[in-house]
């Protein structure tokens, strides 16, 4: 999670010199991945569910 937090950070220095623009833009980012990561949770339980009520 370290690696992503500083990825993030990257980028939002990168986008913007504006320090409350900056943070606005970290925490969207932090929103996206906490998204996709529970996307990814959902989907790997529905197939483990699959795989468990096809045997």
């Amino acid at each position: 999670m370290q690696t992503w937090m500083y990825i993030i950070y990257r980028l939002a220095e990168i986008q913007s010199k504006n320090t409350t623009e900056r943070m606005h833009l970290i925490h969207t980012l932090q929103d996206f991945l906490k998204s996709v990561r529970l996307s990814l949770l959902k989907t790997t339980k529905m197939r483990l569910i699959f795989i468990k009520s096809s045997k």
